[in-house]
């Protein structure tokens, strides 16, 4: 907070001496009141006296008198550190010769979103020329500092102002967990503000951060310094022209690190569009796609269990084997736009693209620097969390292993007799994972076959994509979740609920299983 320190003191206004009888008697003589000694002369109160002359302080002229704090560029010997709680800066004067504090740096801490002592003093840096709190939020985060405000267009890009907890900027959070926005929907932030909301944490909490939009369309140019967030800045048109419009920024090199300058790619939403491949039951009929991602690209989800068991600052993974939120990219189909672009989505069930309900086709590829366009793909698993799939490279239609036989999940092919590339080894509509996990002691060295995907949301016996298989004493199979095929006893994965602590069940495994032999 700044403080604004005023200087007053008090005038005496002089009263002249009383005259002798003879002198009040006599009007006409030498101290006559009309003479030396008269009020409107030489000690007349309008004159050498007077309190509007020679003590009354002049704002403007350059000089801080008594009653001002300082005058032009007179600051009276002040600095930042005198005038008040400040470290430094450039003190100046306003116009009613008053310290002007605005360029002096608050004594703070800590900037907005750092760890700070709600009983220390001087925690809180200002942000957007607004004070900042530190603010407990409870649980693992502690206290922050997080600044105040009066609406939303205060806080800067992505926040905005809740009144609930004290007229303080957050992140706008949504879905089902939160203000009921379903994930992977436009949202909006307030004020005039749109964005999309993205799922964030598992996919059992529900609940995203409404993403505000810029101005960028899909496939035009975009920056996204992870070391600079605009979280929080108040952005110029031309900083919003970096940020896409319900969308994000993707620029990797080829080593596929993280670069600032990327790609606008447009979201989508993967489970309504899974959902119209369940429209196409009639192969008669021309194929029905609900992927309203733009020309050369194709909504792939990025949804995948968590398999870190720490996390960065090296605590246990709370989410460990849990499945993140749904959250659908429209990467292109294309090579060229971004790194890893050439991605065609595909039902992991069926086989068949998103987009068009054909076989994978023929993909492109770079070896030795010349361009190869005929090599063979399957549908094969991108993420471990949806049954959208992609069309990878795969071995040569006769030398690919049938459903029950072994395979390696490692598999190579060869190129030009010198050049391996990775390459699926099982035929089409299988998947080379361990064949019987349940029954499995190390996970480990467990052998591994071309097994059967299913959609484990269809039931773990009697599911209809396991009908008909059966294992080698002829009993039926059964579709096991991948959520369930990571876990060391294979039942679903549990934590400590992170508001109330009681022990939970994971509710949103994925939906992609292979069927397997039952216990």
């Amino acid at each position: 907070m700044r403080h604004f320190h005023s200087l007053f003191v008090i005038l005496a206004v002089f009263a002249l001496g009383a005259c002798t009888e003879d002198l009040q008697r006599t009007e006409n003589n030498a101290n006559n009141v009309n003479n030396t000694n008269n009020l409107n002369n030489t000690n007349n109160t309008n004159n050498t006296n007077n309190t509007n002359n020679v003590t009354n302080p002049v704002c403007g002229n350059g000089v801080a008198e008594t009653g001002e704090a300082c005058d032009g560029a007179d600051l009276g010997g002040q600095t930042c550190e005198t005038a008040g709680d400040f470290s430094g800066g450039v003190l100046a004067c306003d116009g009613l010769c008053r310290f002007d504090t605005s360029g002096c740096d608050a004594i703070c801490l800590h900037p907005n979103w750092e760890e700070c002592d709600p009983l220390g003093a001087h925690q809180c840096c200002p942000h957007n020329d607004l004070p900042s709190e530190c603010y407990y939020i409870g649980g693992d985060a502690g206290a922050v500092c997080l600044q105040t405000c009066d609406t939303g267009l205060d806080c800067g890009y992505l926040l905005v102002c809740y009144g609930a907890i004290g007229d303080l900027c957050l992140p706008k959070y949504c879905g089902g967990g939160a203000d009921g926005t379903p994930l992977s929907q436009p949202c909006s932030l307030g004020d005039g503000r749109e964005g999309y909301c993205i799922g964030t944490g598992t996919a059992m909490d529900d609940t995203g951060i409404c993403l505000e939009d810029g101005t960028a369309q899909h496939g035009e140019a975009c920056y996204n310094d992870q070391e600079n967030s605009p979280m929080g800045q108040i952005l110029t048109a031309d900083e919003l022209a970096q940020l896409c419009d319900g969308g994000i920024c993707v620029g990797m090199d080829a080593e596929g690190n993280p670069t600032p300058d990327g790609v606008c790619l447009q979201l989508c939403d993967p489970l309504a569009v899974y959902d119209g491949v369940g429209m196409n039951t009639d192969p008669e009929q021309p194929w029905v796609t609900t992927d309203t991602c733009p020309e050369n690209s194709n909504c792939v989800n990025f949804s995948q269990i968590d398999k870190s068991e720490t996390l960065d600052n090296g605590d246990p993974n709370p989410d460990y084997l849990f499945r993140g939120a749904d959250m659908g990219i429209c990467y292109p189909t294309v090579t060229g736009v971004v790194a890893g672009a050439g991605v065609t989505s595909c039902d992991l069930l069926t086989g068949r693209t998103i987009r068009t309900g054909e076989a994978c086709p023929p993909t492109p590829m770079e070896i030795l620097g010349f361009p190869v366009t005929n090599i063979e793909t399957t549908c094969q698993v991108l993420t471990d969390g949806s049954l959208i799939g992609a069309c990878q490279p795969a071995e040569t239609v006769g030398n690919r292993q049938a459903q029950g036989e072994v395979c390696d999940p490692a598999h190579e092919r060869t190129l030009f007799f010198i050049v391996p590339i990775p390459a699926a080894e099982c035929a089409d509509g299988s998947l080379c994972l361990v064949a019987d996990p349940l029954h499995a002691p190390d996970m480990t060295t467990a052998e591994t076959r071309c097994t059967k995907p299913c959609n484990a949301t269809l039931g773990f016996t009697n599911n209809p994509d396991c009908h008909g298989l059966t294992d080698g004493d002829g009993d039926p199979l059964v579709c096991l979740t991948l959520s369930r095929y990571h876990t060391a006893d294979h039942q679903l994965p549990t934590r400590n609920n992170p508001q109330t602590g009681a022990l939970e069940s994971e509710e949103a495994p994925t939906p992609l299983g292979i069927c397997v032999p039952a216990l």
